[in-house]
């Protein structure tokens, strides 16, 4: 039986690989700070559900506990025209952090939107529902909103943070280590398993 998402290694953050050499110079920022400094990054995140998460959220940055989440899914179909990398940062660092974790999409309707500290807010997931195989996200609601659990850094999560980097082909690979030299730090790897499939 494959090991439960529970025990795995990582936290994921999806950006668009255009992003990379802003983040390699100040870290992958909230977007409440992206928009104080006036920084020119690719979004790509929808914008009525960016209303929904309040002040408080946009002073974090997001990470997912799986790759291929339900976001993930989302930003392929409405933006299928960027190249993606996905970035994992280690969940030992994010607990040392004190990072903290919403269990459940925030935006889930029935049950108030809490942040919980990180040791509470694992064992609030629905750890079944991240290991279905494959995860029905178009047919099981109940699914499509645990895989959306999130882990929350307070704030910037500065590059040497961040363990590896995974594409979807080779050729973004290069792409962007031929942008900047200090990617080869986070021991990039070339995926495709680890996203969605383009249509």
């Amino acid at each position: 039986m494959p090991e439960s998402h529970r025990n795995k290694k990582f936290v994921y953050h999806l950006t668009p690989v255009a992003n990379l050499p802003s983040i390699v110079e100040h870290g992958l920022l909230p977007r409440a700070t992206l928009v104080t400094m006036g920084l020119v990054h690719v979004d790509v995140a929808d914008e009525e559900i960016l209303a929904g998460r309040g002040a408080a959220l946009s002073k974090r940055v997001p990470f997912h506990f799986i790759a291929r989440s339900p976001f993930d899914y989302a930003v392929f179909r409405r933006t299928p025209e960027h190249r993606y990398v996905l970035i994992a940062v280690e969940r030992t660092l994010a607990k040392r952090q004190h990072w903290e974790i919403v269990p459940r999409h925030p935006l889930a309707g029935g049950e108030d939107f809490q942040v919980h500290d990180w040791d509470s807010g694992l064992e609030k997931i629905d750890w079944e529902q991240l290991d279905r195989y494959p995860r029905p996200y178009d047919d099981d609601h109940a699914c499509r909103l645990a895989c959306m659990a999130e882990a929350l850094a307070p704030g910037v999560v500065p590059f040497c943070d961040i363990k590896k980097l995974f594409f979807e082909s080779q050729a973004d690979l290069e792409m962007a280590c031929g942008t900047t030299g200090a990617l080869k730090n986070c021991l990039p790897q070339q995926n495709p398993s680890m996203f969605p499939r383009r249509p």
